[in-house]
């Protein structure tokens, strides 16, 4: 029987170790997929380092946001105006997903409490977030939507 058991202890002891290696590896592979399925990798162009993200006045953090087809649920996106843009900024603990800030000009109004960012990817906030970023902009930029 001791062979038995102390295949089992270090069984147990591979679970207790891998277990968190494998969830972390998931996790970062269905953000990968999110962000690029979202389309917000794709605006890797505009990004800002962690330090200069938090520059500029904040914007309502909208309790339910949707960038492309994704859903960012429970404040994880939060915004900040500046005149060089509006920076959106998603919780540290979704990898792939670093600070950007797009250029006002590359911003446009599509339906209400909907824009284009640069011209591909749709960002959805409710009312109250969008009418901020509205006037931010109008505040900012030297012409309107």
């Amino acid at each position: 029987m001791a062979p038995t058991s102390e295949g089992s202890g270090w069984l147990i002891v591979w679970i207790v170790l891998g277990f968190p290696v494998v969830f972390v590896g998931i996790w970062s592979f269905v953000c990968a997929i999110i962000a690029v399925g979202s389309g917000y990798r794709s605006l890797v162009k505009f990004r800002v380092e962690s330090a200069t993200a938090d520059q500029g006045e904040a914007l309502p953090t909208p309790w339910y946001a949707m960038i492309g087809w994704a859903s960012y649920r429970g404040g994880v996106l939060t915004l900040r105006s500046s005149h060089d843009g509006l920076t959106l900024r998603v919780l540290r603990i979704f990898p792939f997903h670093p600070p950007i800030r797009v250029p006002w000009e590359r911003i446009r109004e599509v339906a209400s409490g909907s824009m284009l960012l640069d011209d591909r990817v749709r960002l959805r906030v409710p009312e109250k977030t969008f009418d901020a970023i509205r006037e931010a902009r109008e505040r900012h930029a030297s012409w309107s939507w």
